[in-house]
């Protein structure tokens, strides 16, 4: 992949999963993977792409620490309605960075139960 795995805060086969989906949800067309694009990169440094439920922010993570990355690569991986909860305010007063697990499930369900 070109970078250390465990710097996501997944397990090495927590990630095949989540690139190779199983289940119903891998044949969604929004989980389909598109061909290489043509023609000129259009995406800069600092663009945000609002993705349907997703929010794609392109950044450089050259520099940071090493734990910053983990952090921002286990927030990314939240359930939708958390990340709306969270950037809306509505998620529970208590909740914080600390409260969320280094190794969170891959149910989305799961990740309402314990996160709210």
């Amino acid at each position: 992949m070109g970078f250390d795995v465990l710097l996501t805060g997944f397990e090495p086969a927590e990630v095949d999963i989540i690139i190779e989906g199983i289940g119903d949800e891998s044949e969604q067309p929004e989980n389909l993977v598109p061909g290489e694009a043509s023609g000129p990169p259009v995406s800069r440094l600092g663009d945000v792409w609002m993705l349907g439920k997703h929010i794609l922010v392109c950044g450089d993570a050259n520099g940071l620490h090493p734990k910053v990355v983990r952090q921002a690569f286990r927030l990314a991986f939240l359930s939708p309605d958390v990340t709306s909860a969270i950037l809306e305010g509505r998620q529970p007063a208590a909740l914080s960075l600390a409260q969320i697990p280094k190794l969170l499930p891959l149910s989305w369900t799961e990740h309402l139960r314990l996160l709210g």
